[in-house]
C-alpha cells in the first residue's frame, strides 16, 4: 500500500507540472500578444505599479497592494524582462 501510495503522490506532482508549464505559456503568450500587453498595462497604470501611491488609508491601500501582487505575479509568470517591460510600458496605451 506504501508503494501505491508513493506512485500517487508523483502521479499527482506530474499532472500539476503539467498544468503549471500550461497556465505559465498561457501568460507568456497572452501579455506578450498586442492585446495582453495593452490589458497589462492598463493594470499596471490602475495599480500604480510603479507610482507612489499617495495617502490612503489601511483598507484601501491593502486592496491597491493586493492587486500590484497579482500583476507583478502576472509579470513573473509570463517572464518578462526589465527590458521588455521597460519597452512595453513606452509605448502608447490606447486613449491615452
Amino acid at each position: 500500500m506504501g508503494l501505491w501510495l508513493c506512485r500517487k503522490k508523483w502521479a499527482v506532482m506530474l499532472v500539476n507540472a503539467v498544468r503549471r508549464r500550461k497556465v505559465v505559456g498561457a501568460y507568456k503568450a497572452f501579455l506578450r500578444s498586442p492585446d495582453g500587453k495593452t490589458v497589462l498595462k492598463d493594470l499596471i497604470k490602475s495599480t500604480r505599479l510603479f507610482s507612489d501611491t499617495g495617502i490612503m488609508d489601511d483598507d484601501e491601500l491593502r486592496q491597491l497592494e493586493g492587486a500590484r501582487n497579482e500583476v507583478r505575479r502576472m509579470i513573473r509568470l509570463a517572464h518578462l524582462s526589465d527590458d521588455e517591460l521597460d519597452n512595453m510600458l513606452e509605448e502608447p496605451l490606447i486613449n491615452e
